[in-house]
């Protein structure tokens, strides 16, 4: 909630430079003002005005153009503590809820970065500080993130890291096995730790379900729930603990759609 009401020609200039970038190599004034629904009067004099400011050029073919300038206006952004300074509440909320530990991820290059946990301290010894890095492919958290991130970035990830990992899992150098694997995530709404990377890091004593956190139907974060083999079976944790870990992920997504740091997407 804001203090005073927001400055008109502020928010029209915004609005002008948000659609300069979008447009790219389409950026004329025409289409600036369809894309804004400002007349052609006003978006010019925005563009006038971000040209004065050095972060919006115009070329010899009349398309305008963000500058390097720009940049600048998202150095400040960093993503992982924009979702862990929104997501603290819910995730505590969550674990209160179910009883069992959960990590909040992000994806950082080729690995999935812990941004918040709540197994310090508890009785399961497996602890994950914030900034701890697991692979993508054989964690639930990186497989639910895989199964829903936007296509063109999953393309990407599969190409780099999909044929050098260890062919102690099910996935490496196996585009149908993992496309197969993404397949049955999609279908069954949550991703499980792989197999072979449970026995190898946890002698198969912890079980891991993951699923993601969806901001206009795609991926920005993962969340799981880690349980105990011995004290709770994988079809009572189906019953029991996911449908608990997929309605706090539909909040979270709501509450980060809702802040507006992710509305591009």
């Amino acid at each position: 909630m804001t203090s005073y009401k927001p400055v008109t020609a502020s928010l029209r200039v915004l609005d002008v430079l948000n659609a300069t970038n979008q447009l790219g190599e389409k950026a004329s004034v025409s289409n600036i003002v369809e894309e804004t629904g400002l007349d052609k009067a006003t978006t010019i004099r925005m563009l006038q005005t971000l040209i004065h400011a050095g972060y919006v050029l115009q070329d010899h073919d009349r398309i305008y153009r963000p500058t390097g300038k720009t940049l600048g206006l998202s150095s400040g952004f960093v993503k992982h503590k924009v979702i862990s300074g929104h997501l603290s509440l819910p995730l505590k909320s969550l674990c209160e809820t179910i009883d069992w530990p959960s990590d909040l991820a992000v994806r950082d290059g080729d690995e999935m970065m812990i941004i918040s946990s709540s197994r310090f301290g508890g009785a399961l010894s497996f602890n994950r500080q914030p900034n701890h890095r697991a692979p993508i492919l054989p964690t639930s958290l990186g497989l639910a993130y895989l199964a829903y991130c936007p296509e063109e970035e999953r393309e990407e990830l599969i190409d780099r890291i999909g044929n050098g990992f260890d062919s102690g899992t099910v996935l490496p150098g196996e585009p149908v096995a993992l496309n197969t694997v993404l397949n049955t995530v999609r279908e069954q709404g949550f991703a499980t730790t792989d197999k072979a990377y449970r026995e190898r890091e946890f002698q198969n004593r912890i079980e891991g379900m993951g699923v993601p956190i969806l901001v206009n139907g795609a991926a920005v974060a993962a969340i799981n729930v880690i349980y105990l083999r011995s004290a709770i079976t994988f079809e009572q944790a189906q019953k029991l603990l996911l449908p608990k870990l997929q309605m706090a992920a539909r909040e979270m997504g709501q509450v980060l759609q809702e802040s507006g740091s992710f509305s591009s997407l």
